[in-house]
């Protein structure tokens, strides 16, 4: 499909606009409670970028299904259409820059005990990206070029979502401590 993107032929590039569009829009209009008109364009203009793309050749070493592909381009793009309009906040962002951290005793065994029962419940690969970045001090390309990740994008994406899961995972597993202390 690629090549003939890249050739620019057309009717693939109805059958691919055609292909995941409803997902696309039901899942844009779900995850970031977006108009549907407003999926719609955004999903046009990404189709088109992406066939630009093709047709450049920037696909041809694509790693990834034209789907997921999609999907993370019109992400982008749904940000590029909130920051023209005044409504991006970056919360994505810096949603971990801005959490201030609690007065807590470090040392404290049990504290320790349930970060660590936290990073274990996360699995891999989060766990790995996550020590890596967060106690050997690795930069994102480092983190890369380590576990053969595309880019310090990809790496930074992936380790905003392991902190959210991270967190999920502590917040399940606090009440516990918080009932160990009583």
């Amino acid at each position: 499909m690629i090549q003939e993107l890249k050739a620019g032929d057309q009717q693939v590039i109805g059958q691919l606009y055609r292909q995941h569009r409803n997902d696309f829009i039901h899942w844009m209009s779900s995850r970031y409670n977006c108009d549907q008109e407003v999926a719609r364009d955004v999903y046009q203009s990404t189709i088109l970028a992406i066939s630009m793309k093709a047709q450049k050749g920037d696909l041809d070493d694509l790693d990834c299904s034209i789907k997921t592909y999609i999907f993370g381009v019109a992400k982008n793009k749904y940000r590029e259409y909130l920051r023209s309009n005044g409504r991006y906040t970056h919360a994505e962002d810096t949603a971990w820059e801005n959490i201030r951290e609690p007065e807590v005793d470090k040392t404290d065994p049990e504290l320790i005990k349930l970060v660590k029962n936290s990073l274990a419940d996360l699995g891999e690969p989060c766990k790995t990206v996550l020590e890596l970045y967060y106690f050997h001090d690795l930069s994102m390309q480092e983190i890369g070029d380590k576990l053969n990740y595309k880019n310090a994008n990809t790496v930074k994406n992936m380790k905003y979502k392991c902190m959210v899961r991270l967190r999920d995972i502590f917040q399940r597993n606090k009440p516990k401590f918080d009932t160990d202390l009583s």
